[in-house]
């Protein structure tokens, strides 16, 4: 009676099993009916459209380093980071240039210092020769009334002219004077132009993305220490095969996925073509 019984609801159970399984062939399977979608029609042009795998790049970057070689003494900054434009972001070794400097400023001040020696003396020779004059002209009026002698007369004529030579000459040393002083001013700013040199500055504000040197590092004059470059002015250089290119043109509209957020759809346009050997780049 018992293996009766067990017949009995195995079969049952079998019986279940075949009509799920029958079910699931009607619902999910190849016997399930086709889902039908339905959507209002627009009327419309179909645009073509090419596809390309391109790099992130940035349109301009600056490369900062030293004009003059030295011994790199300060880095601020580090890959990644921000700068702002005109940031100091290193500097290098001055070695003697500050005492080069301060005996510079220390010789403007001896020139300007001749400049007014020059000066008074120019003023004092032009006062004499004022006064020479003066007394000549009185012993012409007293030789022509016969109350001096004519080697008097001479002789206060030949001071006068001694006297304007003596104004020429303090007129020279002013002179000299002050081309000195412009000499000395000229390199002063020079001294001064270099020590601002010293200092590595940010042209634009930006992100750095190179740091090619560390403190102690003798650089060259010209090498580059750190790169920057201003993300707003990133674009994607993408490649495509010219066979493919047919009707691509700058100022075409352009869909870009990033592979970091496929999600998101950004919005460009194509900037440049630039031909390639056999293929033609298109930047956005």
């Amino acid at each position: 009676m018992n293996a009766q019984r067990k017949r009995i609801l195995y079969s049952l159970i079998s019986l279940l099993l075949t009509g799920l399984v029958v079910v699931l062939i009607l619902l999910k399977g190849p016997l399930a009916p086709v889902p039908v979608q339905t959507v209002q029609l627009t009327p419309g042009k179909l645009q073509p459209a090419l596809f390309g795998v391109g790099t992130v790049e940035a349109r301009y970057s600056y490369a900062i380093g030293p004009t003059r070689t030295g011994r790199l003494l300060t880095l601020t900054v580090d890959q990644g980071d921000r700068v702002t434009a005109g940031q100091v972001i290193g500097e290098m070794d001055p070695v003697d240039l500050p005492d080069r400097v301060h005996g510079t400023q220390l010789g403007v001040e001896q020139s300007e210092h001749q400049v007014d020696a020059a000066q008074a003396r120019l003023d004092e020779a032009r006062n004499r020769s004022a006064q020479a004059w003066r007394d000549a002209r009185r012993y012409r009026e007293l030789l022509a009334k016969h109350q001096v002698s004519q080697e008097a007369a001479d002789a206060k004529e030949t001071t006068a002219s001694t006297s304007a030579d003596l104004v020429r000459v303090a007129e020279a040393d002013l002179e000299a004077a002050r081309h000195e002083l412009q000499h000395r001013h000229a390199d002063l700013d020079g001294l001064q132009r270099q020590v601002k040199e010293l200092q590595l500055r940010s042209p634009v504000g930006g992100v750095v993305t190179m740091r090619d040197a560390e403190p102690g590092s003798v650089i060259v004059g010209g090498t580059r220490v750190l790169q920057v470059i201003a993300p707003d002015t990133l674009w994607i250089r993408t490649r495509i095969e010219q066979q493919d290119s047919n009707g691509l043109a700058p100022g075409l509209h352009a869909d870009i996925r990033l592979r970091n957020n496929p999600g998101s759809l950004l919005a460009g346009r194509v900037a440049r073509l630039k031909l390639v050997a056999d293929d033609l780049t298109e930047e956005r």
